[in-house]
C-alpha cells in the first residue's frame, strides 16, 4: 500500500513539475512572439514614415498654352512662363534652399543635349522619349536629369537638376513627375472666318485686330495668344485649352476676339498681320504735329 501511495506521489510530482515546465516554455515563446510582432511593428511604422518622407503631395499645374498639365511637389516654387523667342512655353520650378530646380520649355527646336552616357528609351505620355543623365562640373556637386520629346511639331525638354548628396530621392520625384505629364488634347490654332484691322485717331495710333472664329466644341476656349513681328509682318498665334464646362456641346461654338498688336515705335508705313494663314493690312500714318 505504501508503495502505491508513494509510486502516485511520484507521478503526481512528475505532471507538476510537466505543466510548469510546459507553462515557462509556453510563456517564453508567448515572449519571444510578442517581441518579435513588435519589431515587425517598429520596423513598419519606420518603413511607413520612410515611404511618407520620400512620397509627397502633389500640386497640378498647367502651362499658360494649355500645352499640357504635370504635378510637383506642393512645396516647390512655381513660375509659368509665356512665350518668347523660339519659346512655345514652359514652367519652372523648385527649392532654392535645397538647390533643386525643375523645368518644362516647350519649343519649336530641339536642343543640344551633351551626355557622355547613351540615353535611355522611355515613354512619356505614350510619346517615345529620350532620359540622359548629364554629368555637371564636380565642383557643383550636382546632376541633371534630362527628358526630350516632340509631339506636332513642339519639343518637350523636362529636366531636373540638384545635389545627390542633399537630395537623395531626386531620381524618384523627377520619374514621378515623369509619370504625372500629360499632354492636353488642344489643338494650336483655330478655325479662323475672318479678321478687321481696327485703327484709332490716336497719336500715337493703336491697332486692334477683331477675329471671328469658331471652336470644334463648347469644351475649348482661347489659352496663349502670341505675337511676332519680322520686318512690316505681325503674326499671330492663337492657342486652345480645356475649359470646366462638363456638359460638352460636340458643335461648332462661335468666338470673337479683338488683340492689340504691339505698334508703339513703329515707323510709319504699311503693314501685314497674319493669323492662321488670313492676312489684312494697316497703315501707321506720319507723326503729325
Amino acid at each position: 500500500m505504501k508503495k502505491i501511495i508513494l509510486a502516485l506521489l511520484v507521478l503526481l510530482f512528475l505532471a507538476i513539475t510537466y505543466m510548469y515546465l510546459s507553462t515557462s516554455l509556453f510563456l517564453s515563446v508567448l515572449q519571444k512572439n510578442k517581441a518579435k510582432q513588435t519589431i515587425i511593428e517598429n520596423t513598419r511604422n519606420e518603413l511607413g514614415e520612410f515611404t511618407d518622407n520620400i512620397g509627397y503631395k502633389a500640386k497640378k499645374i498647367t502651362d499658360r498654352a494649355g500645352l499640357f498639365s504635370v504635378e510637383v511637389p506642393s512645396g516647390w516654387d512655381v513660375t509659368v512662363l509665356g512665350p518668347q523667342i523660339n519659346r512655345i512655353s514652359g514652367i519652372l520650378a523648385g527649392n532654392s534652399k535645397k538647390g533643386i530646380k525643375f523645368g518644362i520649355i516647350v519649343s519649336e527646336e530641339k536642343r543640344k543635349i551633351s551626355s557622355k552616357d547613351k540615353p535611355l528609351d522611355v515613354v512619356v505620355d505614350s510619346l517615345n522619349a529620350k532620359y540622359y543623365t548629364i554629368e555637371i562640373p564636380k565642383l557643383a556637386r550636382k546632376k541633371m536629369l534630362a527628358v526630350e520629346f516632340s509631339d506636332k511639331n513642339k519639343y518637350y525638354f523636362l529636366s531636373l537638376t540638384y545635389n545627390p548628396k542633399k537630395y537623395p530621392e531626386g531620381q524618384d520625384v523627377f520619374e514621378n513627375i515623369l509619370s504625372s505629364f500629360d499632354i492636353l488634347d488642344v489643338k494650336e490654332g483655330v478655325k479662323i472666318n475672318s479678321i478687321k484691322v481696327i485703327s484709332s485717331d490716336l497719336n500715337p495710333v493703336q491697332v486692334n485686330v477683331l477675329v471671328k472664329g469658331e471652336f470644334a466644341n463648347s469644351c475649348t476656349e482661347l489659352g496663349e495668344i502670341t505675337e511676332e513681328q519680322e520686318g512690316d509682318i505681325f503674326s499671330v498665334n492663337l492657342y486652345t485649352k480645356k475649359n470646366n464646362n462638363k456638359n460638352c456641346i460636340l458643335a461648332p461654338v462661335l468666338f470673337e476676339k479683338t488683340i492689340s498688336l504691339d505698334t508703339i515705335g513703329l515707323n510709319p508705313g504699311e503693314y501685314l498681320v497674319d493669323i492662321s494663314g488670313i492676312t489684312a493690312k494697316f497703315k501707321i500714318p506720319e507723326k503729325t504735329e
